[in-house]
C-alpha cells in the first residue's frame, strides 16, 4: 500500500497487457499513457497490471516518482488520512505528477524457424544496465579509420510523450578526431520489433552541436520476417540543431522498405560469423545492406550502395563477454 500525496498519476502501459483498478473506474490499454487526477481524500483506487496472451506481468517499473516500484503485487493507492494534515493537502493542490509503470514480458522468445529474422534479435541488448563495447572499422574512398563505441542501456524517459529506454551510446575516434554522446529512445513492441521515438546527439569534437530528432510517429525496425518478406515505413522528422548560440529546426518524411533476405556466412576482422542480411531502400535513392549476428544481435556490417561506405565490426564484447 502507498499513500499518495499527488494531484496526478501518469499510467503508462507498454506492449503486452492493461492496468485497470479493481473498482473498474479506471482502465489504460496497451500502448497508451493515461493520466487521472487526485482532487479530494477520498481517493483508493488499487491498481492491476493485466498481460496478455503470451505475456506475463514482472513488476512495476522503478524510476523516479515512480510508484510501487519493484513490486509484482497489485498497486494500492489511498489519500487516507489526508484529513485535517494541512501539509498533505497542499499537495493537492500542486501540479505534481507521480508514475506507475507496469513491466510485461513475453513468455515464448523461441525464434519460429533457423533462418527466420528472429534468431539475430538478442532481447538481452535491450535490457536495463546492458553495455557493448564494440570497434568499427569505416572505409570510404577518402580514408580507413576505426572508431570505438560504448552502448548502454539507461533506464527509462519520457521523450515526446512516449515512456521509453534509453540507449546512450557514445563515440570516439577517427582522423581529424570525432567524439559525441547520442541517447536514442525506443520501446520493444511485439517481441521481435523497434520502435524508435528519435534521439539526442551531443558532439563535443571537432565542435561543440547538440541536436535533438523527434520521430512521428515513430522509425520502425522489425525482426519478425522470414526469408524474402519486406515491410515498408514513413515517418516525418524535426531536428532542432543548435550551435554558436542559434537554433535552427527542420522537419523531413523519410520512408524505406527493409528487405531479408535469410542468413548467410559473413567474415569481418572480428571473425566468421553466421548473419541475418537485410537491405533498406530508402526513398531518397540510396540502399544500405545489413549483417547481424545470429544469437548475439550485434550490427557484423554495413554496405552503403550509393557512397561506397564499408562498416565492419573488429571487436565487441556485451557486458565484458567478447563474442
Amino acid at each position: 500500500m502507498v499513500t499518495l500525496a499527488a494531484c496526478k498519476i501518469q499510467v503508462t502501459v507498454p506492449e503486452g497487457g492493461k492496468v485497470v483498478t479493481e473498482t473498474e473506474n479506471f482502465s489504460c490499454a496497451s500502448g497508451n499513457t493515461c493520466e487521472i487526477s487526485v482532487v479530494d481524500v477520498f481517493f483508493d483506487e488499487t491498481f492491476v497490471a493485466v498481460p496478455e496472451d503470451g505475456y506475463t506481468f514482472r513488476q512495476w517499473r522503478k524510476r523516479d516518482r515512480g510508484l510501487c516500484g519493484g513490486s509484482d503485487q497489485p498497486c494500492r493507492l489511498f489519500t487516507a488520512g489526508f484529513t485535517g494534515n494541512d501539509a498533505l493537502l497542499a499537495f493537492l493542490r500542486t501540479d505534481e505528477v507521480f508514475y506507475l509503470a507496469p513491466v510485461f514480458e513475453t513468455t515464448d522468445l523461441s525464434p519460429i524457424s533457423d533462418d527466420h529474422a528472429s534468431v539475430c534479435f538478442n532481447s538481452a541488448l535491450y535490457q536495463n544496465g546492458t553495455t557493448v563495447s564494440s570497434r568499427y572499422r569505416v572505409t570510404t574512398p577518402d580514408y580507413n579509420t576505426v572508431y570505438n563505441f560504448e552502448n548502454r542501456i539507461e533506464g527509462t524517459a519520457m521523450f515526446n510523450g512516449q515512456m521509453a529506454m534509453r540507449l546512450v551510446s557514445e563515440q570516439a575516434g577517427g582522423n581529424p578526431v570525432v567524439a559525441s554522446e547520442l541517447t536514442s529512445y525506443f520501446t520493444v513492441h511485439n517481441t521481435y520489433q523497434l520502435r524508435y521515438y528519435g534521439n539526442k546527439v551531443v558532439t563535443a569534437q571537432p565542435q561543440v552541436v547538440d541536436v535533438t530528432n523527434t520521430f512521428n510517429a515513430y522509425k520502425l525496425d522489425r525482426w519478425d520476417l522470414e526469408p524474402g518478406e519486406s515491410y515498408s515505413h514513413s515517418y516525418n522528422i524535426t531536428t532542432e540543431t543548435t550551435q554558436n548560440g542559434q537554433t535552427f529546426t527542420n522537419t523531413s518524411t523519410h520512408s524505406y522498405t527493409t528487405s531479408y533476405l535469410g542468413v548467410e556466412s559473413v567474415t569481418v576482422e572480428a571473425g566468421t560469423f553466421d548473419a541475418c542480411k537485410t537491405v533498406t531502400a530508402n526513398s531518397g535513392g540510396s540502399t544500405e545492406t545489413q549483417w547481424r549476428a545470429v544469437g548475439h544481435g550485434v550490427l557484423l556490417k554495413t554496405v552503403n550502395g550509393n557512397e561506397g561506405i564499408t562498416q565492419e565490426l573488429v571487436s565487441a564484447t556485451i557486458n565484458g563477454n567478447p563474442l
